[in-house]
């Protein structure tokens, strides 16, 4: 008896899309879960990272424009006024590496400016001072991080002013640290001053030249010298040039509580009378007009004592017969603390009166 025949199988293959098909089918719900989140990713890195190619590109802002040696003039005529840039800041507009993982800041950058490469047109009808504009160029940006291109500046421009050099003769002030007893007072000989040179806009400015301190500690009177004091210049004004480095001055440590003596002079001298007087001053525009006098009292009130605050007076109102007269000589405004020694060349001064009527 013959065996019965085997029966056959046979496998069916699936195409590649049915595969697919039935990829996409199973679990659903967590494949449609996975493709919203990687368009939610893809949206945002397109939003926040702009490209042009292979980079990415934004702007810096706040970076400040340094100066290299603003100090120094451009010429023997001209001045760059530092404080007369505008503006200070600017921002840079960059492309970097798009996938790069640098964090930027305006430390990051640094745009230098050399004053002296810096140019200006004069016409020879401009006033000074006169003014310029620079545009910024690729090469004045001459620090950023590695794999950063500069795309632009903003603004693209900057704004200047070059300044007259002019020189000026400046009074100096001493200054003083002063240590003496309380009895004891000083005073300075001479006022000097200095010729100054540099930028109109400061020149204009500044009215003294300060010392560096005077240390006064004497614990006697007398004259006392000092050598060689330094000058010294306020910071706004360190870029001014001085004709010296130093002064020199003496000192007098006056007493105030021990009486002494000073001649005053020149002190001015007025005729007085009365105005319908029947006598007339004869030669009136030969008489002097100063006379010098010789005062005493405590030495800190005469420190004090300006000859130009004082006046001789010849009094005539009570003489009413003509002829020579030797008029006393008073002085006037003086400190009730000082009293005359002498009037020189004399006390007394000789007027001749005449009538009107005389030849």
């Amino acid at each position: 008896m013959s065996s019965a025949p085997k029966q056959k199988y046979q496998i069916a293959k699936r195409s590649l899309c049915s595969d697919i098909w039935h990829w996409l089918i199973s679990d659903p719900w967590r494949k449609l879960v996975a493709l919203v989140l990687a368009f939610f990713t893809w949206a945002v890195l397109n939003l926040n990272i702009n490209r042009t190619g292979n980079h990415r590109w934004g702007t810096i802002d706040h970076i400040p424009l340094t100066f290299l040696s603003p100090q120094a003039p451009s010429s023997g005529h001209y001045y760059f006024d530092l404080q007369s840039v505008s503006p200070q800041e600017v921002s840079l507009s960059i492309a970097v590496d798009a996938w790069s993982e640098i964090q930027l800041t305006p430390k990051d950058f640094c745009v230098q400016i050399h004053p002296m490469r810096l140019r200006f047109s004069n016409d020879g009808k401009r006033t000074q001072p006169l003014e310029a504009t620079y545009t910024l160029l690729e090469t004045d940006l001459i620090e950023k991080p590695d794999g950063v291109t500069l795309r632009s500046f903003t603004p693209p421009q900057i704004t200047f002013k070059w300044d007259n050099i002019i020189g000026k003769e400046i009074p100096v002030t001493w200054t003083v640290d002063d240590r003496l007893p309380r009895h004891l007072t000083y005073r300075f000989s001479g006022s000097p001053k200095v010729f100054v040179m540099g930028p109109a806009f400061l020149i204009n400015q500044i009215e003294t030249v300060e010392t560096t301190p005077v240390l006064l500690d004497q614990q006697s009177t007398g004259i006392f010298p000092f050598e060689a004091i330094s000058l010294h210049l306020p910071g706004k004004f360190s870029v001014l040039k001085l004709s010296e480095d130093a002064v020199s001055a003496t000192v007098e440590i006056l007493d105030n509580r021990r009486p002494q003596e000073k001649l005053l002079k020149d002190i001015r001298l007025n005729y007085l009378n009365t105005p319908d007087s029947l006598l007339l001053l004869q030669d009136a525009q030969s008489l002097p007009r100063t006379t010098n006098i010789y005062v005493a009292g405590p030495a800190g009130v005469l420190a004090e004592l300006d000859p130009a605050n004082l006046m001789a007076l010849c009094d005539l109102t009570g003489y009413s017969m003509p002829g020579p007269q030797d008029v006393p000589i008073r002085i006037m405004n003086l400190p009730p603390e000082v009293h005359i020694t002498a009037i020189s060349p004399s006390p007394t001064q000789r007027i001749v009166l005449v009538s009107p009527s005389s030849p």
